[in-house]
């Protein structure tokens, strides 16, 4: 099978190792999507959303891909201890979701938590 784009002619394989291979273009597409949603969320913990205090959650953000097969998959994590804590909320403290708001600001994606 073969596609045209443009003036280039590409077979399945080669089509397919462009989009979805690792390293391809669906791969880069999770993977800037993944760092600018630790991004933004970082930032969320440095303003009044969260409050800084020492600074560990801040440092705790982080983001990590893993690519199987043809599967690629991002993750954004705040390890610190106290982080479901804040983004989720105590009985004394409303929740601060900065993951969920950051993934909301990057993507426009509501309601998946």
């Amino acid at each position: 099978m073969n596609f045209r784009v443009g003036a280039i002619d590409f077979d399945e394989p080669k089509l397919f190792a462009l989009l979805v291979a690792r390293g391809g273009l669906v791969s880069t597409m999770v993977e800037d999507n993944v760092e600018e949603v630790a991004e933004v969320a970082r930032q969320l913990t440095n303003d009044d959303m969260v409050g800084k205090e020492s600074g560990e959650l801040h440092g705790s953000i982080g983001h990590r891909m893993t690519e199987s097969g043809n599967d690629a998959e991002g993750e954004v994590f705040a390890n610190a201890a106290h982080a479901i804590h804040v983004h989720d909320g105590t009985w004394r403290h409303p929740a601060r979701p900065f993951l969920a708001t950051a993934l909301e600001e990057v993507l426009g994606v509501r309601g998946f938590f």
